[in-house]
């Protein structure tokens, strides 16, 4: 299903709480990524104890006719590190599991576990 993003800016929310605005740049990369990677990741960085379920994904139907992901949730069954955004995007993965996973300014607080990246 394709994805197509609104114009330029997303909201990260944690719990509800708005850490970070997204360029439009930087989301589509982002969400691929934690979509196809995050539980594999967590589950090895953390040496087992986390695991991430894929709770929802909420698609919308555009004025253009295209499907627009509009929300993601994603369930982590135990809190992960504090974590930060790094430049590259693109090596993400690679990098130390505490400064990389989500966009600038987002982060994890003691007992969160939901994540919901939302489209405006």
């Amino acid at each position: 299903m394709l994805i197509s993003w609104d114009a330029g800016k997303a909201l990260c929310e944690f719990n509800n709480l708005t850490l970070a605005k997204v360029h439009h740049a930087e989301q589509e990369e982002f969400l691929k990524l934690a979509l196809t990677n995050l539980n594999e990741f967590s589950h090895y960085h953390t040496g087992g104890r986390t695991r991430v379920g894929l709770d929802s994904l909420v698609w919308e139907r555009s004025r253009s006719g295209v499907n627009e992901l509009s929300a993601v949730s994603l369930n982590i069954q135990e809190p992960l590190c504090q974590l930060h955004r790094v430049p590259d995007y693109q090596r993400l993965w690679e990098t130390d599991p505490c400064t990389d996973m989500w966009p600038p300014g987002c982060q994890t607080r003691e007992n969160d576990n939901t994540f919901h990246f939302s489209v405006i």
